[in-house]
């Protein structure tokens, strides 16, 4: 399994504040190897485009398909109104609805379950 750390870039107020965390990614079909990330940053993307903290390369994940924000001391999954949505624990999530994550918790994007794991402990 491959494992990714990545921490807030030019801004220091931002990592600072966002504790670090753990995202698993895994092609549901199992065409490559579960990948984990490590992020400190209070907002991640997830996408299709290589600016995305996270790059699903499948035409069934839109450019810029969802978020991950800290805030209010809560990490928050936000479909960004991709075209093929996001399911969170088998429920489809509307356009810009905020879906709070707990330790564990497994969400849908094209061919791939991401699996959110938490803190880090630190």
């Amino acid at each position: 399994m491959l494992e990714h750390t990545h921490l807030a870039s030019g801004n220091a107020a931002e990592s600072s504040s966002a504790p670090t965390f753990k995202l698993r990614v895994e092609h549901r079909m199992g065409a490559t190897d579960p990948a984990v990330y490590n992020f400190q940053k209070a907002c991640v993307t997830i996408g299709r485009l290589s600016d995305n903290d996270i790059v699903l390369p499948s035409t069934m994940v839109s450019r810029r398909h969802l978020e991950i924000h800290y805030a209010d001391r809560a990490f928050w999954l936000v479909d960004v109104k991709s075209r093929n949505t996001t399911k969170v624990e088998g429920h489809a999530l509307n356009p810009n609805e905020r879906y709070v994550l707990l330790d564990g918790d497994s969400f849908e994007v094209g061919g791939y379950r991401i699996t959110f794991l938490g803190l880090v402990a630190g």
